[in-house]
């Protein structure tokens, strides 16, 4: 145990009761305090760097909305291209039908023109046979009126 003399001699001592339990709180401490509330102070005029927040805000708002926007035109782009593309499908179906028409009507013309010669190669054929029969007969015919003359 501490006596009376230990806290007049030692200074960590003093203060501290003679059992050696813990001194009461002292009350001359402030009681401590939670988070500064606002207080009823006016308000300054605004501050450069609150401006420039503010500005900042609002330019960055603005890109948000032009990127919305950009999104928006590219949507449309996109479904215009794609209306595009099937109309483009669409015509090539109809130019490839008529390249198909075109390419049979060739043909027929072909097979035509095939035929067209094939019949002035008769054509020539018969005649000169037909030349040739004619002649046959005129020298059959003059054999036969010939020969009884004699």
């Amino acid at each position: 145990m501490r006596s009376i003399q230990d806290s007049q001699t030692n200074p960590e001592a003093a203060g501290k009761p003679i059992d050696g339990t813990a001194p009461p709180e002292s009350t001359s401490k402030p009681p401590e305090r939670g988070p500064p509330r606002e207080t009823a102070i006016p308000r300054q005029p605004k501050t450069a760097s609150a401006e420039d927040g503010e500005k900042e805000a609002k330019r960055l708002l603005d890109e948000e909305e032009e990127r919305r926007k950009l999104r928006r035109r590219k949507k449309g782009r996109i479904r215009e291209l794609e209306e595009i593309r099937a109309e483009l499908a669409e015509k090539e179906l109809v130019l490839l039908s008529k390249e198909q028409e075109l390419l049979e009507r060739d043909q027929t013309v072909n097979v035509l023109r095939e035929e067209l010669e094939l019949e002035k190669k008769l054509r020539t054929l018969l005649t000169k046979e037909k030349e040739k029969a004619e002649e046959q007969s005129a020298l059959a015919l003059g054999l036969c009126t010939g020969g009884s003359i004699f």
